[in-house]
């Protein structure tokens, strides 16, 4: 290791000796080849820069250095002719790039360095020579600057550049910059959270240990008392006293963390996320909320002191003043951010700052006092002087990255979509409105922002304004929810506080109307709170009357948590059953009880608009609340399956009730078609009108149908009923009946029964999924079971796989269903259909046609859709096999049944010729070199630039593009080979998304992924796709699938 003093003495000059003689044999070398010369001769080996903290950006600065916590450091524009700089461009592009942190910036060229602060100002200029390192400029930017903190050193003094990055709505560019430092310093934070959990943790077994061996001395004196006198007793009691005392006091933190807060904490996740067997998940999520709930305050502190609510603490000016108060600061930044705490909590706002589950954090100096610092050295490049609640919005949303908070089990409802609610539910108007469920407050903050707005443009003084805030209510069981909410909220009400504050300088806001309780829980019908403790506090009054007042709120918006039933605790679970049993049925999810309530909350005439999973219109749990629901004015409903509302695999529907008895000719309005979120936004998007009625009467399970059109009604009302035939004692029966396959016990169980290699089992038989289900044949994927009760749940006779036998695949775009003539087995992916009439016409091949028909996929779209788990898919469960339609005639016409039954042997022998055609397409191919095949994205002439959306493979079609006319292109037919004046060509869907390539790879390419059987080319699996790079190899393929193309 080097200890690098400042003395040129100890400094080496072969780094620039070796720079320059480059320099010397290669005068016309280009900018980016002196580029890579200068960050190797210069910056690693002259000043001493490790390689993994620079950073050759592409489209940003040139260059990039980055300290060990990933924070900017120095940034570097590279230009090689001096002489053709425009110095003030240059500098201001320099600072574009600026990301926070930044103690200079610099221009280089070859033979010197232009040093400016972050603000601009020129420092001074570094000739590139022999003697440079003799300079003190040199060492400015040399690495063992950073190694001995000096810039952190002068940070301290109050004199390092400041506000340098203005974060407002006249820079929207520098909002990403602002995000990206927050997220620097909330991983910071995150991993002190880590470090002083397991400090305390130890802490904590010392402390029990410690407890251990004093109780057990109290245990003894207390036993032997009798046989002691009063004096003796005393005279042991008293120290073993002031040592409870001792370890009481002296392990005080540990103890609140370990036996309070953390508990507290556990106790309220499972009515918002699934927290079984997942202890080390949930204290993440624990300490995420500790670290982000901790940066918010700094940051709230921070918009503070820039906008002059509160002098400076934790800024420049502050932390100068502080220093004069102690005598090490880098030692005493916890006391500094109590101190902080303490006035904006007295000068702007005090519930933010109060203490609870998240606030230990604060107990520790040592590391923490060293992450703080770090953290307002960064944040102490930004000026948000002007930041308004515009440029904020949801600020949390955005420096919480969306995989982050998928791992968290939360997720935040779209803007598009709580505008599209509000906006139909007509708000803003005079009355209460209340999110139940409101997270982090995006309804609230955008509610209150149109009730802000309209007050304004009416005249309305901002101090009135904040109190009209006061009708924008919400409430959540997680506390950290609530925190973020008011957070936002204070975000939102930002301009009017400042304006009021600026006539009124004694004026303080009050509690933000945002309350964390059990929205479930309550007095009348709903049982009482055991969840939080109703004591004399005046929010936790305040959040049971809110949450108490039934018949109040003129509306409700709400985005209900999808928790299932049986995560709950035991104890609420079956609380909330009797409280909700009027609408309770099965394992009903969460969002049921948030249903039922929210229509107990509204005023008469009130209107509620929720997003809620498309379970509540099909499954069988949510029944009775649909019953429920239907006898209200059910005023719109737009489905949104098809958008990509959530980060989690969840389709939801938009409903907009009014607490109101539906007319007689009451019509629903519905909006099909949306299939991303920026439709909601459209005024014009297509609408039609259903009876109400009419369209609950549609099923005869009493389901919601939300994709049917006006024009599919008659057909489906004909379709209806065919799924049952009248006995000799006019009793309807069902037609048909299902089974599922094999149920094993778990993943162990697959592993150890399943496998390619029969011999290893003794008693093995072909058994096949769902994925190996297609409409007429079964792409057997050639594995056995070792078939036996021992690792199956529910073992089958072997009767049960006797031939001939329907299969039917599970959970399926639509019905694909196959005849097995062998004694296959099959799981519970599967499901057999079996015949109820006795009659011999009903063949498994006569139904099979049925199944596989344009009608009945038709029907059972529209009309059997249950239990969505994927986009489009449907789960053919016995309850709704058994409604399949079977037309009359097809049961009691045995030409007709024949003629059916023929059909579908021709149609399965195709189909297994099909099967048989890709197999041996896909054999002849695994024989030609696999060494032999690259990526895409590696090939010639591979060009993404107009590559926008997925290409949908059943729809793309290669083109050439000829040399003497770039612009025209040609449809190649299938099966049709390029001429040899063809070079490049693209591949293109129905859209105008492409790519460019060679012609004949690309013809590979669409033909291997139609025999690969996959749907869609997005960007990732075009750029992994394997091609033949050799082109013997390519011919050889492209004849192999050209073939198959042909006979197919």
């Amino acid at each position: 290791m080097i200890i690098y003093i400042w003395s040129k003495k100890m400094v080496s000059k072969d780094w620039f000796k070796k720079y320059q003689e480059e320099m010397t044999q290669k005068p016309d070398m280009g900018e980016i080849e002196w580029r890579s010369l200068f960050i190797e001769q210069i910056i690693k080996r002259g000043l001493g820069w490790p390689a993994k903290l620079v950073r050759n950006e592409k489209g940003h600065t040139d260059i990039r250095i980055f300290d060990e916590t990933s924070f900017s450091y120095l940034i570097f524009e590279t230009k090689k002719d001096d002489k053709k700089l425009d110095l003030k461009k240059t500098v201001e592009q320099a600072q574009s790039y600026l990301q926070g942190g930044e103690i200079l910036f610099v221009l280089a060229s070859p033979e010197r360095l232009r040093l400016f602060s972050p603000t601009g100002e020129h420092r001074s200029d570094l000739l590139l020579n022999e003697h440079c390192s003799e300079d003190a400029l040199f060492w400015q930017l040399h690495y063992q600057r950073l190694q001995d903190k000096e810039h952190l050193k002068t940070f301290r003094e109050g004199e390092f550049p400041s506000a340098f990055i203005p974060i407002d709505k006249y820079h929207p560019k520098n909002f990403d910059k602002f995000v990206h430092a927050l997220r620097l310093c909330s991983d910071l934070l995150l991993k002190f959270a880590h470090q002083s959990w397991e400090k305390n943790k130890e802490l904590y077994a010392e402390y029990q240990e410690k407890s251990q061996e004093v109780k057990k001395q109290r245990e003894d004196l207390e036993r032997n008392r009798p046989a002691m006198s009063s004096s003796a007793y005393d005279d042991r009691d008293r120290p073993l006293r002031e040592k409870e005392l001792e370890v009481h006091f002296k392990y005080r933190g540990p103890r609140e963390i370990f036996e309070h807060y953390w508990p507290e904490f556990r106790k309220i996740q499972p009515y918002s996320r699934d927290v079984r067997d997942k202890e080390k998940e949930l204290l993440n999520i624990y300490l995420t909320d500790v670290s982000y709930i901790a940066l918010s305050r700094i940051l709230f502190i921070r918009i503070c002191e820039d906008k002059q609510l509160i002098k400076p603490k934790i800024s420049n000016g502050g932390l100068k003043a502080w220093k004069m108060l102690t005598t090490k600061i880098e030692k005493s930044y916890p006391d500094l951010l109590k101190v902080a705490y303490s006035d904006t909590s007295r000068e702007v706002y005090a519930p933010l700052f109060e203490g609870g589950i998240f606030e230990w954090y604060t107990w520790q100096n040592g590391l923490l006092s060293e992450t703080l610092e770090k953290i307002f050295f960064l944040l102490n490049s930004f000026n948000l002087s002007k930041i308004d609640r515009d440029t904020l919005g949801d600020l949390y949303q955005e420096f919480l990255p969306k995989e982050k908070r998928k791992k968290m089990g939360e997720f935040y409802t779209p803007i598009e979509v709580v505008d599209y609610l509000l906006k139909h539910t007509h708000w803003p108007k005079e009355g209460l409105l209340l999110d139940p469920a409101c997270g982090s407050g995006t309804f609230l903050v955008r509610a209150g922002a149109k009730l802000l707005d309209r007050l304004e443009k009416s005249g309305v003084s901002p101090a009135e304004r904040l109190k009209a805030l006061d009708s924008v209510i919400g409430l959540d069981i997680n506390p950290f929810a609530v925190y973020i909410a008011q957070m936002n909220l204070l975000f939102l009400v930002l301009d009017d506080y400042l304006a009021v504050r600026e006539k009124d300088p004694q004026y303080r806001l009050k509690h933000l109307p945002v309350y964390a309780t059990d929205s479930l829980s309550g007095t009348r019908k709903y049982t009482n709170d055991d969840l939080f403790t109703e004591s004399s506090d005046e929010a936790v009054e305040k959040a049971l009357k809110l949450r108490d007042a039934l018949e109040t709120y003129s509306w409700i918006v709400m985005n209900p948590p999808y928790v299932r039933n049986e995560r709950l605790p035991e104890g609420k679970r079956s609380i909330y059953r009797k409280t909700f049993s009027d609408v309770t049925k099965g394992n009903a999810d969460i969002f049921t009880y948030f249903l039922r309530k929210a229509i107990d909350w509204l005023k008469n005439d009130g209107r509620l608009g929720v997003i809620v999973s498309l379970g509540l219109c099909d499954a069988d749990a949510t029944k009775e609340l649909r019953s429920f629901l239907n006898q209200f004015t059910i005023e719109r409903i737009v489905p949104l399956e098809w958008a990509d509302v959530f980060i989690a695999n969840v389709n939801p529907i938009l409903l907009f009730i009014r607490k109101k008895k539906p007319r007689a000719d009451q019509k629903i309005k519905f909006v099909p078609g949306v299939h991303k979120l920026s439709d909601l936004k459209k005024n014009n998007l297509p609408e039609f009108e259903i009876p109400q009625q009419e369209w609950i009467d549609l099923a005869p399970d009493k389901s919601w149908r939300v994709e049917v059109l006006p024009e599919d009604i008659p057909i489906l009302k004909k379709l209806t009923g065919l799924n049952t035939v009248k006995t000799e004692n006019n009793i309807c029966q069902n037609i048909l009946d299902a089974r599922y396959g094999i149920t094993l016990g778990g993943q162990t169980e697959e592993q150890t029964i399943i496998s390619e290699d029969k011999t290893i089992m003794e008693n093995p038989y072909p058994v096949v999924d769902g994925r190996e289900i297609k409409a007429w044949s079964i792409e057997w994927q050639g594995r056995y079971i070792d078939y036996g009760t021992k690792y199956i749940r529910d073992p089958k006779d072997l009767e049960f796989f006797t031939p001939p036998k329907l299969l039917l695949q599970r959970i399926s775009l639509t019905t694909q269903a196959v005849v097995d003539e062998t004694n296959t087995m099959f799981r519970d992916t599967v499901m057999k259909i079996i015949p109820l009439l006795k009659n011999d016409i009903l063949t498994p091949y006569v139904l099979c046609s049925i199944i596989n028909s344009l009608p009945i996929r038709y029907y059972t779209f529209l009309m059997l859709r249950n239990g969505v788990i994927q986009k489009g898919f449907s789960n053919f469960v016995p309850r709704v096999i058994t409604s399949f339609p079977v037309p009359e005639l097809v049961y009691k016409d045995k030409k007709i049944a024949q003629e059916l039954e023929t059909l579908s042997r021709n149609a399965h022998k195709i189909a297994k010729d099909l099967v048989n055609w890709d197999t041996d397409a896909k054999n002849k191919l695994a024989t030609l070199p696999s060494s032999k095949l690259i990526p895409f994205a590696q090939t010639e002439d591979a060009d993404f630039t107009a590559y926008f959306d997925p290409i949908l493979v059943s729809e793309a079609e290669v083109h050439p593009v000829r040399e003497k006319s770039p612009q025209a292109t040609e449809v190649v037919p299938s099966g049709t080979a390029f001429s040899n004046g063809v070079k490049k060509g693209v591949l293109q869907g129905s859209t105008l998304s492409k790519i460019s390539g060679k012609p004949k790879i690309l013809q590979y390419l669409l033909y291997r992924a139609e025999l690969d059987g996959l749907e869609e080319l997005n960007k990732t699996n075009l750029e992994q796709f394997l091609v033949p790079s050799d082109k013997n190899t390519l011919i050889e393929s492209i004849k192999v699938l050209t073939f198959w193309a042909e006979e197919k």
